[in-house]
């Protein structure tokens, strides 16, 4: 992943909140990369991306640059997708991780809790390394009625 050196002007601006911006290069569809800024700045944290799936089952993957991990930017970013993805008709979106891998694993769990995300765990050796942990969220409305501050009580 490139630097934080990309400026948004390249990027048309989809959603934000107090702490992060999310700007994607092509809005024509809702797959792809969202990169996130910090909120107001140029300053590039890392991208969130949205795979559209088959039986609209999409995957959401993220990552943010090591010298920005630690202040809950992946979870505010999947916040702010998910309210994106909802208004566009998306209900169902999943999210996967290797169990050894404990900040992202910390980051599904921390979703959860958002009042209007339903969620289910699902390990499915069918498809997927036995070591691979799988999140199924699903949206409604109270999603959209949440207020946009993000902040975290640590």
């Amino acid at each position: 992943m490139e630097d934080n050196t990309t400026l948004k002007f390249e990027y048309y601006l989809i959603t934000n909140d107090e702490e992060v911006d999310l700007y994607k290069e092509d809005t024509s569809t809702l797959s792809g990369e969202y990169h996130i800024f910090l909120h107001g700045t140029n300053i590039r944290l890392g991208y969130i991306e949205y795979i559209d799936g088959n039986f609209n089952v999409g995957n959401i993957g993220y990552e943010i640059l090591s010298k920005y991990r630690g202040h809950n930017y992946a979870y505010k970013s999947a916040i702010l997708l998910f309210k994106y993805l909802y208004r566009n008709g998306v209900q169902y979106a999943e999210i996967s991780a290797y169990e050894d891998n404990i900040p992202s694993i910390t980051t599904m769990e921390k979703l959860t809790e958002v009042e209007g995300i339903d969620y289910k765990i699902m390990h499915d050796s069918t498809f997927y390394k036995s070591s691979l942990i799988r999140f199924g969220y699903s949206f409604n409305e109270k999603l959209l009625d949440m207020e946009l501050n993000l902040r975290l009580k640590i």
